[in-house]
């Protein structure tokens, strides 16, 4: 279920510029 959110999440990232809050969410994401 993680690693399929964190893909998601990979996705919408690469479509728009991603603020630092986000950044931080997603390295927390990735090491989980």
């Amino acid at each position: 279920m993680g690693k399929f959110i964190s893909e998601n999440l990979k996705r919408k990232f690469s479509e728009f510029p991603v603020p630092r809050t986000l950044k931080k969410q997603k390295q927390f994401l990735s090491k989980n």
